[in-house]
Order: structure tokens, then C-alpha cells, then sequence
């Protein structure tokens, strides 16, 4: 028995063992930055997400540069959507996305776990589906990891070839699997500190998962917190 679930959208994936094309489709369809970056990487031609990645590097330096070009002849200011050198924030971005992506992925295969053990069955189908929603064949939970670690180590790859490129930046951040930042306590206006880090795996589940407990708490007491207005207004 197959367990009922929101249909979603299909993935014109080329890898099916890897998370990083249908981990761009699913940051493409917010609305911020980052998202605008993952949709014209998508919009790019190439099979391989992280080369569409790097050419909309190159052809977003093409722009500026046809762009200045116009600028000096005519006077008239334009602005680019974004610049070439944000990919390379980005990319830390697509690898915690990566993460979230796997730990959604993982919840659902326990889902299913539970379904069919309920249902009495094998498991096999409800994980077809959920890797499916995935863009990847279907694997093992346990298997899960390995597919993670060679999309982190093609990422890194990507980055370092980005690097080279943009060797004109005063620094590199360093790449890691998972990266939590939050703002500065002392200084809000300072860039955001790098508060958990990690390089394997189950630490990147492990810091995801406890983002998750501390957003619901923050949310908890927001929501016990609010009631005290009617205090306030008596």
C-alpha cells in the first residue's frame, strides 16, 4: 500500500543520483536573492546543474561588461539583477540547501517506514515515490549519505574552479557541508557569524534538526507571549 501524498512538481533531472538539481528547482521557487540566482541557473543549457551554475557566472560578467559599455556611451545608469561575484556566496547557500534537502528526503523515508509497517509492507514503493519527489532513484536510507557526501564533493569542486576565477576578491569564505550563521549580538549591522559548522554528514543533520527544535520553541513562546497583550490592554 502506497501512502497518500502531495503530488509535486516534476524534475527534468539528469543525475538521479544527486540532490543538487532538484535542490536548485526548490530554492528557484522562493523569493529572494538566492532564489534568482537558482532560477537563471536553471534557465541555463547544460545537463550538469553546476555547470549551468558556471556559466551563468561567466555570462552574468559578459552582461557587466556589455553593460559599462553602454554606461559610457550613453550616461545612463543601469543596474545588473545581481552580480557575478553573489554566486560565490551562493554556493554555501546550494550546499546547506543540499542538507535541508536530505533531511526532508530522510523524514520521508521514515514515513514511509511507519506506513508500511502499519500497512504491512515492504517499504519499497513509498520509497520509489519519495526519492522520486527528490529527483533521485530510489536508495536506501542508509545509502542516503553517500549520495550527499559526492554532491558536497562536486560543490567543492565547483568552488574551487569559482575561487580561481574570482582570484581578484580580497578572501574566500571557506566551503563547508553545513554553515548556521547568525547576526552579530553585539553589532547588528556587522556581518553574520558563523555559529555551527560541519563537514560530515550526520553533524549537518544534527545542526538542521536542531534548527528546527529552536525555531518551534522561539515560536512556542512567541505564541504564549502574545496572549499577555490582553493584559496590557485591560
Amino acid at each position: 500500500m502506497t501512502k497518500a501524498t502531495k503530488s509535486a512538481p516534476s524534475l527534468a533531472v539528469v543525475d538521479r543520483y544527486s540532490l543538487i538539481d532538484a535542490t536548485l528547482t526548490r530554492m528557484s521557487e522562493k523569493n529572494n536573492k538566492a532564489s534568482l540566482i537558482a532560477r537563471k541557473a536553471q534557465q541555463m543549457d547544460h545537463g550538469n546543474p553546476l555547470v549551468r551554475l558556471g556559466k551563468l557566472f561567466t555570462q552574468m560578467q559578459l552582461e557587466r561588461k556589455a553593460m559599462n559599455a553602454r554606461i559610457k556611451k550613453s550616461g545612463v545608469n543601469e543596474e545588473l539583477p545581481f552580480k557575478p561575484e553573489a554566486i560565490v556566496s551562493f554556493t554555501q547557500r546550494l550546499a546547506n540547501q543540499c542538507i535541508w534537502s536530505a533531511l526532508a528526503l530522510t523524514d520521508k523515508m521514515a514515513d514511509a517506514d511507519d506506513w508500511d509497517a502499519d500497512a504491512g509492507g515492504t517499504g519499497t514503493d513509498c520509497y520509489a515515490e519519495a526519492c522520486d519527489e527528490y529527483g533521485i532513484d530510489p536508495v536506501a536510507p542508509e545509502n542516503l549519505a553517500d549520495i550527499v557526501e559526492s554532491d558536497f564533493a562536486a560543490i567543492q569542486a565547483f568552488y574551487s574552479k569559482l575561487m580561481a576565477k574570482t582570484s581578484y576578491l580580497p578572501s574566500h569564505d571557506q566551503l563547508h557541508m553545513y554553515v548556521d550563521s547568525q547576526p552579530d549580538p553585539d553589532d547588528a549591522s556587522a556581518p553574520w557569524v558563523n555559529t555551527r559548522i560541519a563537514d560530515k554528514f550526520d553533524d549537518a543533520l544534527t545542526i538542521a534538526r536542531d534548527i528546527i527544535v529552536e525555531l518551534e520553541a522561539k515560536q512556542d513562546e512567541a505564541e504564549m507571549a502574545d496572549w499577555e497583550s490582553l493584559d496590557q490592554a485591560a
